[in-house]
């Protein structure tokens, strides 16, 4: 049995792929993929997550972390770990860690098809 995850965690982690995404030029969206623990809590399941677990396209993640080192929202660490940091209540102060995986290394051979977070 999962442990619940509180709301507030749920919305940054929400939050924190939002604005990854935004942060990607229209047609690298599709190869920028929200998987684990986070993408379940956003279809609504119960499970416990921290971070968010991202498979991107190489020009995605690319384009990703050249936009985040200019967002004030994201940080990285000096082994190259991201970090998204909520700024507005309830969750200001929080953080969580933005996990990218390159779309066909042997974490993510492939992505079969990618659903639209839009209407969820």
């Amino acid at each position: 049995m999962a442990l619940a995850l509180a709301p507030t965690m749920a919305s940054l982690l929400s939050d924190a792929f939002v604005a990854a995404s935004s942060l990607l030029p229209l047609e690298l969206r599709r190869g920028f993929v929200l998987v684990g623990g986070a993408a379940l809590v956003r279809w609504g399941r119960q499970r416990h997550t921290s971070d968010l677990d991202l498979a991107c396209s190489e020009q995605a993640l690319v384009a990703f972390a050249v936009a985040a080192r200019a967002e004030s929202r994201f940080s990285e660490s000096s082994d190259a770990q991201f970090w998204y940091a909520a700024a507005d209540e309830p969750a200001a102060g929080l953080c969580v860690s933005v996990d990218l995986m390159v779309i066909g290394d042997e974490t993510v051979p492939e992505v079969r098809e990618p659903v639209d977070f839009a209407g969820v």
